[in-house]
């Protein structure tokens, strides 16, 4: 074969060429996000903007894309929806403990982190809803959870006055630590009449000091904030709007953000933040060594969890696309003026696997670097479903819960095994629809093994138990 070499314009090209992917990679981004206020779209926000701003005044809504906590008093509130960032908690609690009140709004955002830490955990909500919009299972009703005076009388949180039901969206659900007591406002009901916490209140700082505990005397200048918490933002976006109870939970959560409390009145400011904020600032001016120091281990170990769990952030991966990009520009400009030997044909080469057909091919496909690990999760979401609709016998358009009704009403698996399965479910489910919605969620290579433990697990409980009945 000829040696031949390349031309002038030929390496000019390539390098322009490595250039243009590099400004792709690094300016080419999603048009939007849920829970955004400019624009009204289905998933926006923009009536709850609204609505603050009508029912508020508009002076004391303020909406922005950063939170200041040095920037916040005790009279103020803040709306926190759907935290894409790990939230600082020494300053969250200082501004709670300080009289301040705090709305976190979150179903599969990084709020959970800051719940943990107050015993709130976040939970599957039923698969079986009691009742749901349309007989939907992504909309099931949330009711306002009733509780009881020392006299037995059933009282509801005045937040809640007057609704009947409010309609979710593929919510999540709560749980809290034993022991702790917080005050329901919202419930989730499934058909075995189980319930489940939708959201809750929680008292922060002394509540007897504060008045709080029926009547008892409260110290004057004691101060409690409260935390709101609530297992599904998209109750408040415009298309969950249109509906009676949504939108008197919207009004009902703005007037108890900013009422006045029972150490004094409130005259602040509500601050609303959605998704992937910034946070600056400390609360109170304190801004002491101790609580620098707290806030650089809460931000270092919420990174390392973030890296372990979903991979590596955003802007670290910005950075290594621009180093990695330097170097193939680097690389080209060295090589492009060498000789090559010139290749074979490509009808002579063999194809691909990744080209091919049959098992071959789509194992090549989905072990590729490349490939997405949730189009993985969804192969391992068919496997098991086939599976089991191949061994119990049912349709092939049975639905994932059916089959799952089938397994429990067989007795095929303990309670243990079945819930664990239901929660198998439900994760693949929601990496699912992720996918139809263009934001693949991220899911890691421990994610995946575990899964497959569990699915190897359950197909041999299965396999044996219809094997022992005749």
């Amino acid at each position: 074969m000829a040696n031949v070499p390349t031309g002038n314009s030929k390496r000019v090209a390539s390098v322009l060429a490595a250039l243009a992917s590099l400004c792709i990679a690094l300016f080419v981004a999603p048009t939007w996000a849920s829970f955004e206020f400019d624009k009204p779209r289905w998933d926006s926000t923009t009536r709850l903007l609204e609505l603050a701003r009508k029912q508020l005044g508009e002076q004391r809504v303020v909406l922005s894309p950063q939170l200041d906590w040095g920037r916040l008093q005790p009279a103020d509130a803040v709306l926190i929806l759907h935290p894409d960032a790990r939230l600082q908690f020494s300053e969250l609690s200082a501004f709670l403990a300080g009289g301040g009140r705090v709305a976190l709004l979150d179903d599969f955002g990084k709020g959970d982190q800051a719940l943990t830490r107050f015993h709130i955990h976040r939970s599957s909500a039923p698969t079986k809803p009691l009742e749901s919009w349309l007989d939907k299972p992504a909309l099931q009703y949330a009711r306002p959870a009733e509780s009881f005076n020392r006299q037995g009388t059933p009282l509801r949180h005045p937040m809640v006055e007057g609704i009947e039901f409010v309609v979710t969206n593929h919510p999540s659900a709560l749980h809290t630590d034993p022991n702790v007591e917080l005050t329901p406002v919202l419930t989730l009901s499934s058909e075995s009449g189980n319930q489940a916490l939708f959201a809750v209140i929680g008292v922060i700082g002394d509540a007897v000091a504060c008045g709080l505990d029926d009547g008892r005397p409260r110290h004057p200048r004691a101060r409690c904030g409260r935390l709101f918490a609530m297992a599904d933002p998209s109750v408040f976006i415009d298309l969950m709007m249109q509906f009676e109870g949504n939108q008197r939970l919207a009004s009902g959560l703005l007037k108890y953000l900013l009422e006045d409390d029972a150490w004094g009145k409130r005259d602040g400011k509500l601050y609303i933040v959605a998704n992937d904020f910034s946070q600056t600032g400390a609360f109170g001016d304190d801004d002491s060594l101790q609580r620098q120091l707290d806030d650089a281990l809460d931000t270092l170990s919420g990174w390392l969890g973030d890296a372990r769990t979903e991979g590596l952030p955003p802007r670290v991966v910005w950075l290594l696309v621009l180093a990695a990009s330097i170097a193939v520009v680097g690389a080209v400009w060295r090589i492009s003026g060498k000789v090559y030997e010139r290749p074979s044909p490509r009808y002579a080469a063999s194809p691909a696997r990744v080209a091919q057909g049959g098992v071959a091919g789509r194992a090549a496909v989905l072990a590729a670097p490349s490939t997405s690990r949730a189009l993985v999760v969804l192969e391992l979401k068919n496997g098991i479903e086939e599976f089991l609709k191949w061994r119990l016998r049912l349709p092939r358009r049975t639905a994932a819960h059916e089959i799952l009704a089938t397994v429990e009403q067989r007795g095929l698996l303990d309670v243990v095994s079945s819930r664990k399965l239901g929660s198998l479910f439900q994760q693949m489910l929601a990496v699912e629809r992720s996918m139809v919605t263009a934001h693949p969620a991220r899911v890691s290579t421990e994610t995946i093994e575990q899964m497959r433990a569990q699915i190897a697990q359950t197909t041999e409980l299965v396999d044996s138990q219809l094997r022992r009945t005749p």
